[in-house]
């Protein structure tokens, strides 16, 4: 029988192995680094906003670094042991993590709003405005 951590494993390399591939498509618009333990995440259009969600269970906002330089956004944190517990058993993983995200051009880097509640870390970044040309009026020549 196949072990269950060893199938957790697989499928969590195997969605790994298709965000770099989906990343590479789209000229690296996605997902572009993984570095230890990895919170789960979500990236969407919503509306006229790019939004970047991540899960952070018992995280505080002071636990959590952004910045975003060259248009990748990255975000930091450290989840460590409850000191002074002797674990018995542990499922969470702990240790530090880096998400970084290639932001697609069409969105407004200065402009992104960050909320955080009850573990969720949402990044919303408005999309640019779209100039749109002047009507050109058509006359006749008399």
């Amino acid at each position: 029988m196949v072990d269950k951590v060893l199938i957790t494993e697989l499928n969590r390399l195997s969605e790994q192995m298709r965000d770099v591939l989906e990343a590479k498509e789209h000229g690296d618009a996605g997902l572009i680094e993984h570095n230890g333990w990895e919170p789960a995440s979500d990236i969407c259009f919503s509306g006229d906003a790019l939004v970047i969600e991540l899960e952070l269970p018992g995280f505080g906002i002071e636990d959590i670094r952004l910045s975003l330089e060259r248009g990748v956004l990255r975000v930091e944190g450290e989840r460590r042991r409850k000191a002074g517990c002797r674990m018995l058993r542990s499922e969470r993983a702990v240790g530090p993590f880096c998400r970084a995200f290639s932001l697609p051009p069409e969105v407004a880097t200065k402009e992104l709003e960050v909320d955080f509640e009850r573990g969720l870390l949402r990044i919303s970044i408005p999309a640019k405005d779209v100039v749109s040309a002047a009507p050109v009026q058509l006359g006749s020549k008399t």
